[in-house]
């Protein structure tokens, strides 16, 4: 079990600090708003996407996944009565190659990406235009739980063509993702969807 601690000071007038791994982090703890300090919400938002942030690089590293860059925007609503964070919204963008087949599958006209979690989260516009192209779609999971394909049965989709990252000699976590391994599957889609 891990354990961590922090210190903080308050001075008349609201300047605060806080002590972290022999660090000093200066915020807003006045009753109105400093205009350039951070104030305590925008700490809480700020330990948020630090947490992102540090399991981006930690998936990373266990998964044998590069990345050249990853970012986060948050926005965090507050109600007043009681004073509470109602609502925090995030985007987190990880810039990577682990969806290059569905990249060139696109680039060269041969198919459309669509966002597999807009559908995992019943987003109905997406789905109603994706079922109207009534074209076949081709999913592509990286492990035997193939995520993918269940979360697109569980919205309808019946007309689908499934590979398994498995299929062409890539265990996830374990393999390197190469330029030939990527030709190989683009090539295989193909070849399927003619």
């Amino acid at each position: 079990m891990l354990r961590y601690e922090i210190s903080a000071s308050l001075q008349p007038g609201g300047k605060a600090s806080a002590m972290a791994n022999h660090t000093e982090i200066v915020f807003d703890a006045t009753s109105d708003r400093d205009k350039t300090l951070p104030n305590p919400a925008e700490i809480l938002l700020t330990s948020l996407a630090a947490c992102m942030m540090k399991n981006v690089q930690r998936y990373s590293e266990i998964l044998h996944i590069p990345y050249r860059n990853a970012r986060v925007s948050i926005q965090g609503v507050r109600a007043e009565h009681p004073p509470m964070m109602s609502e925090i919204l995030y985007r987190l963008e990880v810039d990577t190659d682990v969806d290059e087949v569905g990249r060139r599958l696109s680039d060269s006209g041969d198919a459309n990406m669509i966002c597999l979690a807009k559908v995992a989260i019943s987003d109905q516009p997406l789905i109603k235009k994706t079922k109207e192209q009534k074209s076949r779609i081709v999913v592509l999971d990286g492990c035997a739980f193939n995520c993918a394909e269940k979360i697109l049965e569980n919205e309808g989709f019946t007309n689908l063509i499934h590979l398994n990252t498995t299929d062409f000699g890539i265990v996830k976590g374990k393999t390197p993702v190469s330029n030939e391994r990527i030709d190989a599957i683009v090539s295989h889609i193909k070849q399927m969807s003619q």
